[in-house]
């Protein structure tokens, strides 16, 4: 069974979105701030500081596509990192399970958000390819909940098509992470949520970490034909 990629149309879409600020990740995730149950105390972000947060990953990103002289396999490794700094991959697993994370025992859900850092970053980074020319920009941003900061941007593709994206911003001892992006108001998080509570309703949340694991595995460090 795949979690990932049964709505075609929305997967290339939010492609387009990611690669553009990791200029090229779209872990889109359009959830309620009051959703996350967050190890690290999360606090408000300043919104000039969330901006400046996502358009230098979109800068950095955009660096890495452009080398040419940089291999895939070495951008794939730059990439994962910038994922690892500028998303908190814990908050966004959580925000995923959601009523879920209380049908796993501690052992199981130590797992699942190792499996689940390592599926984002995986599926993401091989996704890479190459520097299409996307130009992104950002438009504004606004105070999004109680803590959240959503930076509203804008991704213009070679071929004229343009796309509305928008990440939703928390800080945690002070540093700027991306929890959220949406699409195009489609949010990627809810629909990995069905895809993820669809699984443990029928197999319960091992046959959830099957599927991790088998999808980790499957997931190879090269760009896609």
């Amino acid at each position: 069974m795949h979690l990932v990629g049964t709505n075609q149309r929305l997967f290339a879409a939010s492609l387009a979105g990611v690669r553009a600020l990791l200029l090229s990740v779209v872990l889109s995730m359009g959830i309620s701030a009051a959703a996350a149950q967050d190890a690290a105390e999360p606090e408000r972000v300043d919104a000039d500081l969330a901006s400046t947060h996502v358009q230098t990953l979109a800068s950095s990103a955009l660096e890495i596509l452009r080398q040419e002289d940089i291999s895939l396999a070495d951008r794939e490794a730059i990439f994962r990192d910038l994922l690892r700094d500028g998303f908190n991959l814990e908050a966004i697993g959580n925000l995923v399970l959601a009523a879920n994370r209380r049908t796993a025992a501690p052992h199981e859900l130590e797992e699942y958000h190792t499996l689940f850092a390592e599926f984002v970053l995986a599926r993401y980074s091989m996704l890479l390819g190459g520097y299409a020319g996307e130009n992104f920009s950002i438009l504004e941003s606004h105070e999004s909940g109680s803590r959240d900061i959503l930076v509203l941007s804008r991704i213009e593709r070679p071929s004229g098509d343009v796309i509305s994206a928008a990440w939703r911003v928390r800080a945690y001892d002070g540093t700027p992470k991306i929890i959220d992006v949406q699409v195009e108001n489609i949010s990627m998080v809810i629909s990995q949520r069905d895809e993820f509570d669809s699984v443990i309703q029928r197999g319960g949340f091992e046959s959830l970490l099957e599927n991790l694991r088998a999808q980790t595995e499957m997931l190879p460090a090269e760009a896609p034909s």
